[in-house]
Protein backbone atom coordinates (compact mmCIF):
# COMPACT_ATOMS: atom_id res chain seq x y z
CA UNK A 1 0.00 0.00 0.00
CA UNK A 2 2.84 2.41 0.84
CA UNK A 3 4.46 1.76 -2.54
CA UNK A 4 1.20 2.53 -4.34
CA UNK A 5 0.72 5.72 -2.30
CA UNK A 6 4.28 6.85 -3.02
CA UNK A 7 3.78 6.12 -6.71
CA UNK A 8 0.62 8.25 -6.78
CA UNK A 9 2.38 11.09 -4.93
CA UNK A 10 5.30 10.94 -7.37
CA UNK A 11 2.90 11.17 -10.32
CA UNK A 12 1.11 14.15 -8.77
CA UNK A 13 4.41 15.84 -8.03
CA UNK A 14 5.49 15.37 -11.66
CA UNK A 15 2.29 17.07 -12.86
CA UNK A 16 2.77 19.88 -10.34
CA UNK A 17 6.30 20.50 -11.59
CA UNK A 18 4.82 21.58 -14.93
CA UNK A 19 3.49 24.71 -13.22
CA UNK A 20 6.85 25.88 -11.89
CA UNK A 21 7.80 29.34 -13.13
CA UNK A 22 4.40 29.97 -14.70
CA UNK A 23 2.27 32.86 -13.47
CA UNK A 24 -0.50 32.01 -11.04
CA UNK A 25 -3.41 33.07 -13.22
CA UNK A 26 -6.75 31.58 -14.14
CA UNK A 27 -5.44 30.00 -17.35
CA UNK A 28 -2.50 28.23 -15.67
CA UNK A 29 -4.65 27.06 -12.76
CA UNK A 30 -7.08 25.61 -15.33
CA UNK A 31 -4.24 23.84 -17.17
CA UNK A 32 -2.86 22.39 -13.93
CA UNK A 33 -6.33 21.25 -12.88
CA UNK A 34 -6.83 19.60 -16.28
CA UNK A 35 -3.47 17.83 -16.03
CA UNK A 36 -4.16 16.55 -12.51
CA UNK A 37 -7.69 15.53 -13.51
CA UNK A 38 -6.33 13.48 -16.42
CA UNK A 39 -3.93 11.76 -14.02
CA UNK A 40 -6.73 10.98 -11.58
CA UNK A 41 -8.96 9.70 -14.39
CA UNK A 42 -6.16 7.26 -15.23
CA UNK A 43 -5.92 6.18 -11.59
CA UNK A 44 -9.67 5.50 -11.58
CA UNK A 45 -9.51 3.50 -14.80
CA UNK A 46 -6.59 1.48 -13.35
CA UNK A 47 -8.73 0.89 -10.23
CA UNK A 48 -6.11 2.46 -7.95
CA UNK A 49 -8.75 4.89 -6.62
CA UNK A 50 -12.54 5.10 -6.92
CA UNK A 51 -13.05 8.88 -6.86
CA UNK A 52 -11.15 12.15 -6.58
CA UNK A 53 -11.38 15.92 -6.35
CA UNK A 54 -8.81 18.37 -7.71
CA UNK A 55 -8.89 21.91 -6.36
CA UNK A 56 -6.77 24.68 -7.84
CA UNK A 57 -8.76 27.89 -7.97
CA UNK A 58 -9.16 31.33 -6.42
CA UNK A 59 -10.21 29.80 -3.10
CA UNK A 60 -6.89 28.09 -2.41
CA UNK A 61 -4.87 30.54 -4.50
CA UNK A 62 -5.63 33.65 -2.54
CA UNK A 63 -4.19 37.07 -3.39
CA UNK A 64 -1.55 36.44 -0.70
CA UNK A 65 -0.50 33.14 -2.32
CA UNK A 66 -0.32 34.80 -5.73
CA UNK A 67 1.63 37.77 -4.32
CA UNK A 68 4.15 35.28 -2.84
CA UNK A 69 4.65 33.81 -6.35
CA UNK A 70 3.22 30.44 -5.34
CA UNK A 71 0.56 28.16 -6.76
CA UNK A 72 -1.45 25.80 -4.58
CA UNK A 73 -3.30 22.69 -5.71
CA UNK A 74 -5.04 20.16 -3.51
CA UNK A 75 -5.82 16.62 -4.60
CA UNK A 76 -8.30 14.53 -2.60
CA UNK A 77 -8.48 10.82 -3.30
CA UNK A 78 -10.99 8.18 -2.29
CA UNK A 79 -9.45 4.70 -2.36
CA UNK A 80 -12.54 2.58 -1.61
CA UNK A 81 -16.28 2.97 -2.12
CA UNK A 82 -16.89 3.14 1.62
CA UNK A 83 -13.81 5.23 2.33
CA UNK A 84 -13.52 8.96 2.82
CA UNK A 85 -11.67 11.48 0.75
CA UNK A 86 -8.13 12.04 1.97
CA UNK A 87 -6.00 14.96 0.94
CA UNK A 88 -2.86 13.34 -0.36
CA UNK A 89 -1.14 16.38 -1.75
CA UNK A 90 -1.32 20.10 -1.29
CA UNK A 91 1.55 21.97 -2.86
CA UNK A 92 2.81 25.49 -3.02
CA UNK A 93 5.57 26.17 -5.48
CA UNK A 94 7.44 29.11 -6.89
CA UNK A 95 5.93 30.70 -9.97
CA UNK A 96 7.29 33.46 -12.11
CA UNK A 97 6.70 37.11 -11.30
CA UNK A 98 4.41 38.98 -13.66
Amino acid sequence: MKKKRDSIRDAIEAKMSLAIFKPNDKENRFELTKSLTNLCDSLVSEKQIVDYLVKCDEENNTPKVIKNNEMVASVFLKRTENGTFKEVWCLAMPTCED
